[in-house]
């Protein structure tokens, strides 16, 4: 969402946009289960960078995955 700056400050429970999320940081924003989100990354449906054993999401990512959702 873009918000003029003032205007974001005043809207409660916005969380600030981060550079990078885990599937776990997902689960509240997606409403979707940790395993439902790592198939998706491991589909290729959501885009994501694989850290070891961790899955990392950057926000961009999210907001495409969620942009492709709504055009179905």
């Amino acid at each position: 969402m873009n918000y003029p700056d003032n205007e974001k400050e005043m809207i409660p429970n916005v969380p600030t946009p981060r550079l990078v999320y885990t599937p776990r940081d997902l689960e509240p924003l997606l409403q979707l289960s940790k395993n439902t989100i790592n198939k998706l990354l491991q589909r290729g449906d959501l885009r994501g960078v694989r850290v070891g054993r961790k899955w990392l999401i950057p926000h961009d990512a999210i907001t495409e995955f969620l942009a492709r959702r709504r055009e179905l």
